[in-house]
């Protein structure tokens, strides 16, 4: 007896611990997560007084830009030290960006 199932064949899923299936980064909660947490900093930057504005809103843009981006490229990749590669890069843009903040007293991540 066979049974067929319909797949999209488009991308290959993704397995990423539990044996859950990941189509696009989108689906991954780190990346949502991340995605929430650079839209928080768009608005410490609009927030920034306007000597900052340049330097560290800069540097902030980046850094959030590059978590999310390193999430996504590291789903990409189908090897698994690949994938860590870019899991571990994106904690390095993050751990960049509360430098920044902390250094800058901005707000709540002065006292870390």
């Amino acid at each position: 007896m066979s049974t067929t199932a319909t797949t999209d064949h488009s991308k290959p899923p993704s397995s990423h611990g539990g044996g859950k299936r990941y189509r696009t980064f989108e689906d991954l909660e780190v990346y949502q997560i991340a995605r929430e947490f650079r839209k928080a900093m768009s608005g410490v930057n609009r927030r920034l007084p306007s000597f900052e504005k340049f330097e560290l809103g800069s540097q902030i843009r980046r850094a959030a830009v590059s978590l999310t981006n390193n999430i996504a490229e590291g789903h990409g990749r189908f090897h698994y030290l690949e994938q860590i590669k870019f899991c571990l890069n994106a904690r390095g843009s993050l751990e960049e960006l509360l430098s920044a903040l902390r250094k800058n007293k901005v707000g709540a991540f002065t006292s870390y």
